[in-house]
């Protein structure tokens, strides 16, 4: 127990503070991971949305009354589903007793065949109509739900922190999400207000004019004034800004984890130093090398790296919401316990195989 004493006594300025700096590190992992996985999906997504040559909507409305969407409308845009150039999503106006077969109340519905390609990391289950549960929801059992004669099973999971990217307003945590997954063709079978959404929401895959227009005049028909916004030349205003605070978001943090980082490489090659010399000391006086690695070995895991790991560990069993950000921090600290133990173990033996060979 001396050499623990002794070596703490050493080391203290530079295993305390970082042992700290670590600590606060896994709790900013912890609970800004949420926040960091959306805003990575934000940039990925809308950068992909961008290269099929998305194209979505401003809306306009000519009534103070839900829109009375057409058969024409949708027979429209269902026949642009079977050609995979059809998106669109339902998040507000859920049917009322759709939202109660969910305990959390959050259901969302995903329309169009395209989604598989243009948010593949979803893995949305197949063929329409089918249904999910969010990861937080797996061990819950939701109800079956039909839609007049479309029967809805929940018999598949998302996977753990999936995102929907609505370009409308942010990135959707969906980990404690219903999602329905619906054909353009069965926006007939929802309710008016669902169906006026369907329509609003529309993201169409083309370069054809004669199509947007076609489009457009038959939602003016519908008494919804829609106006294109070519993702693939040009972002609107509010799209722009949230990717631009989902990227500075990212670059601030990564920012901070890379001089965290740096700085304690940078202190710990001190630390080796003193390490170096404490053991040629022992060493000279007939010391067993590998017990003096094992020693040096086992306080730096002790005084460093224990307390984040420990903090992690607890976070991970006891605060399932925050699981995937202390699970992300773990992995984080191991890595870089790695690279101070190699850093440790290339110093020791260069020393000893200097020795070997003067």
């Amino acid at each position: 127990m001396r050499i623990f004493y002794q070596l703490s006594k050493s080391f203290s300025y530079i295993t305390v503070p970082y042992s700290t700096i670590f600590t606060v590190l896994s709790i900013l992992f912890s609970l800004l991971y949420s926040d960091i996985n959306n805003n990575i999906q934000i940039l990925i997504q809308s950068e992909r949305l961008g290269r099929n040559s998305a194209v979505i909507f401003n809306t306009f409305y000519t009534s103070n009354n839900i829109a009375d969407v057409k058969d024409e409308n949708i027979d429209f845009i269902a026949n642009l589903d079977r050609q995979h150039k059809y998106i669109s999503a339902i998040l507000h106006n859920i049917p009322y007793d759709l939202q109660h077969i969910n305990p959390h109340k959050n259901v969302t519905i995903l329309i169009g065949n395209k989604l598989d390609e243009v948010y593949p990391e979803l893995k949305l289950c197949n063929p329409p109509p089918c249904g999910m549960k969010g990861f937080d929801l797996k061990n819950i059992p939701i109800s079956s739900y039909s839609i007049e004669d479309l029967t809805i099973n929940f018999d598949h999971t998302l996977p753990r922190d999936a995102v929907w990217f609505d370009t409308n307003s942010i990135g959707i945590d969906l980990n404690d999400h219903i999602i329905i997954r619906l054909a353009a063709e069965h926006i007939a079978k929802v309710a008016p207000e669902s169906r006026e959404e369907a329509i609003t929401k529309s993201i169409l895959f083309t370069n054809n004019d004669s199509v947007l227009q076609d489009f457009i005049i038959q939602s003016r028909s519908s008494k919804l004034v829609l106006t294109p916004i070519y993702l693939g030349s040009s972002m609107p205003t509010r799209l722009s800004e949230l990717i631009a605070t989902a990227l500075i978001f990212l670059l601030a943090l990564l920012s901070t984890i890379v001089l965290a980082t740096g700085s304690f490489i940078y202190s710990f090659r001190d630390l080796v130093r003193i390490i170096n010399f404490d053991f040629n000391l022992r060493f000279a006086y007939g010391a067993n090398p590998l017990w003096l690695l094992a020693y040096y070995s086992l306080h730096i895991v002790l005084t460093i790296f224990l307390l984040p790991a420990i903090l992690n560990i607890l976070i991970i069993t006891t605060i399932y919401p925050l699981e995937s950000g202390a699970f992300i921090a773990t992995i984080y600290i191991v890595t870089v316990l790695a690279i101070s133990l190699i850093m440790l173990y290339y110093s020791i033996w260069r020393e000893v195989y200097s020795r070997d060979h003067a």
